[in-house]
């Protein structure tokens, strides 16, 4: 008359191995870096395909080179490189500036996130400094092998 009782409706438990592994994400992931990561070089393809589609002058001769995006997605920075004289950079800003609200839409409509960051644009610091060390290094004056 009575065999085993079954609770969970007449359902056997599933093991705890069984509950594991379905699980999406969490330790044992197979990604192999955070979404934040992920999410960033997604961003920066994206701006960087319609920065081709956008007719400015202004942009032709820039490059996104990063993303940098809050943990909370609320907000993320937009690093660029340019090719500009010191008048130029001024009128880079003004066409990011300019054209924020379509990139972000761009955004918004390509990458599957539950709210679009709020995008600024910035500068590469990494660019600046590299070409700031390459200009020093150019103005060294030559070595002399005599007093070496």
């Amino acid at each position: 008359m009575g065999g085993p009782v079954r609770q969970n409706g007449g359902m056997p438990a599933k093991s705890s191995s069984a509950r594991s592994s379905s699980r999406r994400g969490g330790i044992g992931s197979a990604r192999p870096y955070q979404r934040t990561v992920r999410v960033n070089e997604v961003m920066r393809e994206v701006i960087a395909g319609m920065l081709e589609e956008i007719d400015d002058e202004r942009l032709e001769m820039v490059t996104v080179t990063g993303i940098d995006v809050d943990p909370d997605f609320s907000r993320g920075v937009v690093f660029y490189s340019a090719m500009f004289t010191s008048s130029g950079a001024e009128e880079v800003q003004a066409a990011f500036d300019q054209h924020r609200a379509r990139l972000q839409a761009a955004v918004g409509s390509q990458v599957r996130l539950k709210r679009t960051p709020l995008l600024s644009f910035r500068p590469d610091p990494a660019i600046t400094a590299g070409q700031r060390i390459d200009d020093l290094i150019r103005n060294l004056p030559p070595v002399n092998p005599d007093q070496a």
